[in-house]
């Protein structure tokens, strides 16, 4: 079973994935494959030849807060990054998946903020969707922007509506990790079990 968790940004996603972690899934994380793949050097190239050396600390590396000031600002930018990016996310997470099906492993979960606007969400067997009311309010606290920052980045988004439509089941973020916990553990006994809520 291939489980697809999306949600906004600051919705708590990575949250609810640390969760399905402890509890036995096997977890694949898209931003995580974008990290390692933002330090090979094809990749960096080719950033590079995007966004110009704004983007890169004096080490070399990526500056994450620079590339991410220019590719909130307009889609434009962010359609670049992605256009880079997401093929070889996509393909990293198919290669990750078919291994983990060989070696056997019962439940993978796709960690992928952007499941639905790939189009990754067509090739799991379910979506999980994680919400919360408090997102605008933990995203200016955990990541320091002002509210004008924080609406361009959820506004790049798709809004919690349009994943809804696509989701098998969703978790709601806003009433504490306890109530979290309950619903993480309510969905996950049911697909142990071979059943899931919401269908």
């Amino acid at each position: 079973m291939v489980i697809g968790l999306t949600g906004g940004i600051a919705s708590g996603k990575t949250l609810v994935s640390s969760m399905l972690q402890d509890r036995g899934a096997h977890i694949i994380c898209a931003d995580a494959i974008s990290r390692e793949l933002l330090a090979e050097p094809p990749v960096l190239e080719m950033i590079r030849e995007a966004f110009g050396d704004g983007v890169f600390q004096s080490d070399g590396a990526i500056d994450r807060k620079a590339l991410a000031y220019i590719v909130f600002e307009t889609e434009f930018e962010r359609k670049r990054l992605e256009a880079i990016l997401h093929p070889l996310v996509i393909e990293e997470i198919f290669k990750r998946i078919y291994k983990l099906k060989q070696s056997g492993e019962e439940i993978i979960v796709v960690d992928a903020a952007l499941l639905i606007e790939s189009g990754l969400y067509k090739c799991v067997d379910k979506v999980w969707v994680v919400i919360s009311s408090e997102q605008m309010d933990r995203l200016i606290k955990r990541d320091q922007l002002t509210e004008d920052e924080a609406k361009k980045r959820m506004n790049a988004q798709l809004d919690t509506e349009r994943r809804l439509r696509h989701a098998d089941a969703f978790i709601d973020n806003s009433f504490g990790l306890e109530r979290t916990e309950e619903q993480v553990d309510e969905l996950f006994t049911q697909l142990k079990g071979g059943t899931m809520a919401n269908e």
